[in-house]
């Protein structure tokens, strides 16, 4: 056998044995009704895209979408096991405004958490977008942070900036050395926010969006989305040296 041909082999071998790391997003319409009550799954789901189009509806409520993984919303599993040292890393990629909706529209991200698993008890890191929410101490921004920090809830506040293809793009990486968490947005790293009190075991998502919109209101009919990315290669920012996705896979 020729130098050339073992190459090639290799090559062949080390790519059919490489998958893609993925979460699936497959909890049924059903399932979500029942464990998450007043929600409902988003209308359209595309690998670990969920989006939606703006209906007119009442501005006394709110429409409330997520989506998740079947067997950790049913409890059968607890998420995804993530490398148990150095860095780890997932992004989101959400469709939402960068202006603040107008009259009494409001969107935002309420339950858009990954749920941390510690060998005992666990934490929500949550990033949350909010446009024209009422009572906010923020009109338009995003909050980062964990539900496990210094106090009940700890979070930064981001203001939101525009881009020039329209998304708002958070990067997640956890040091599980340090147990810290850090972000970046829309490409500026800033830094580690918050800490963890023990390493992470293993994590599940669930993105969210939620919405409230009034007749003849301009938002109408625009599609809003938000997507979870957790394969290196379709990450979009820098991380630092040796940083892994979550399946373990080395940027």
């Amino acid at each position: 056998m020729t130098r050339l041909t073992m190459v090639l082999l290799t090559g062949m071998i080390s790519a059919s044995s490489w998958s893609a790391c993925s979460y699936d997003l497959d909890a049924r319409r059903s399932t979500i009704a029942e464990f998450y009550l007043g929600s409902q799954r988003f209308p359209i789901i595309e690998e670990q895209k969920a989006l939606f189009n703006v209906r007119e509806y009442s501005l006394i409520e709110y429409r409330h979408f997520l989506a998740s993984n079947e067997k950790d919303v049913k409890r059968v599993r607890k998420g995804i096991e993530i490398p148990q040292s150095g860095i780890i890393a997932y992004e989101y990629k959400l469709k939402v405004p960068s202006l603040l909706l107008p009259g009494d529209d409001a969107l935002f991200t309420p339950y858009n958490i990954a749920h941390a698993f510690f060998n005992s008890g666990s934490t929500d890191i949550f990033v949350m977008y909010e446009n024209n929410l009422p009572n906010s101490d923020h009109p338009l921004g995003i909050y980062i942070g964990n539900s496990s920090g210094p106090s009940s809830g700890d979070s930064t506040y981001i203001p939101v900036t525009s881009s020039s293809d329209g998304f708002q793009k958070v990067g997640i990486y956890i040091n599980q050395d340090s147990k810290q968490i850090g972000v970046i947005y829309n490409g500026v790293n800033k830094g580690y926010i918050s800490t963890i009190p023990d390493k992470i075991k293993s994590l599940s998502f669930i993105p969210s969006m939620s919405y409230r919109v009034g007749l003849f209101s301009p938002n109408v009919g625009n599609e809003h989305s938000i997507e979870l990315v957790t394969d290196k290669d379709q990450f979009q920012f820098t991380y630092p040296i040796e940083t892994k996705d979550i399946c373990g896979n080395t940027i």
